[in-house]
């Protein structure tokens, strides 16, 4: 079968290719290994069959130490459609922070644990150096509010209201999702032509899980690394929302291109880049079509920096 590998040899990195359901294998693969790291995703592992045959695997081979990392949910997901982490495919939340809307169930009290991808791989990175007992359940807790105040805190540093909408958990617990505000999920995992079914599935699980405690972490790790800063939720989201690749790159350009008095052609349809571009000398600011993606714009502002080559 065709893999994909990732190019980390380069990095210092042994790749192994394994069958995930061949326990003999694995158990040969994981010789002489002590701390094992999992990322199976459930989708690609129906019944968990893979990552129950991992643990059968890492028992057997003397793998030394066990846990579960509970982080709550990554808050990179509700910087979609601007990418916050560079290995990270990020998608759709029913608390939409992009198009200012929400989906939630009717009287809701439930907490959420935010925790930003990078501080969970920064607190796991630690855990691998620890030198003691690793607590059975590993939880980190960067972030812990109400789904209710988060949502205005989303609304906060959008700077406007949210259209919410609230749904019932037994429609929920039926298999019944009402709602038509939902975001389809574009997800490499899901065929192009079950994307809608499964959005509603999806968004119909995350509602259900917020209101049992699926999302609402521990905190055993803060406990065990006191002086650890976790980034507030709050801070994260303004620097994606406020500051992001956008106005970092409106930023730059008015920087840099103030002696510019030619016409100056940006290829993007942001708003919010206009404003920045009040201070500019240049004759005309054209904004037209979407030609750069979010890498191109993440390029340009770097801090080195300096121009951008555009059409008149």
């Amino acid at each position: 079968m065709d893999m994909d590998v990732p190019d980390l040899t380069t990095q210092g990195v042994t790749v192994d290719i394994v069958d995930y359901l061949d326990k003999k294998a694995l158990v040969d693969a994981l010789e002489g290994v002590d701390t094992v790291l999992s990322f199976i995703v459930t989708i690609n592992d129906p019944d968990n069959r893979a990552q129950k045959t991992l643990i059968d695997a890492c028992i057997e081979a003397g793998v030394l130490v066990f846990t579960l990392f509970q982080c709550g949910l990554f808050l990179n997901y509700f910087t979609y459609l601007h990418p916050s982490a560079k290995f990270m495919h990020i998608f759709p939340m029913p608390i939409d922070v992009k198009n200012c809307k929400a989906i939630i169930h009717k009287d809701t009290k439930a907490q959420i644990t935010l925790t930003s991808v990078q501080d969970l791989a920064r607190v796991v990175s630690k855990a691998v150096d620890y030198q003691n007992a690793w607590p059975e359940v590993s939880g980190v807790r960067a972030n812990q509010v109400s789904v209710l105040d988060f949502i205005g805190l989303c609304e906060k540093t959008r700077g406007q209201s949210f259209i919410v909408e609230s749904v019932q958990k037994s429609d929920l617990e039926k298999g019944m999702f009402t709602s038509s505000r939902f975001s389809v999920i574009a997800h490499p995992a899901v065929p192009e032509d079950h994307r809608d079914a499964f959005s509603q599935s999806y968004f119909s699980a995350f509602i259900l899980a917020l209101e049992r405690g699926g999302w609402d972490a521990s905190n055993e790790w803060n406990e065990l690394l006191p002086n650890f800063r976790f980034t507030c939720a709050e801070e994260f989201l303004s620097d994606v929302w406020k500051h992001g690749p956008i106005n970092r790159l409106a930023s730059v350009l008015s920087r840099n291109l103030k002696t510019l008095k030619a016409d100056f052609s940006l290829d993007l349809n942001y708003e919010t880049v206009a404003s920045q571009f009040r201070t500019l000398e240049a004759p005309c600011l054209r904004l037209s079509s979407e030609h750069y993606n979010a890498e191109f714009l993440n390029q340009i502002c770097k801090p080195d920096a300096r121009r951008i080559d555009s059409a008149p």
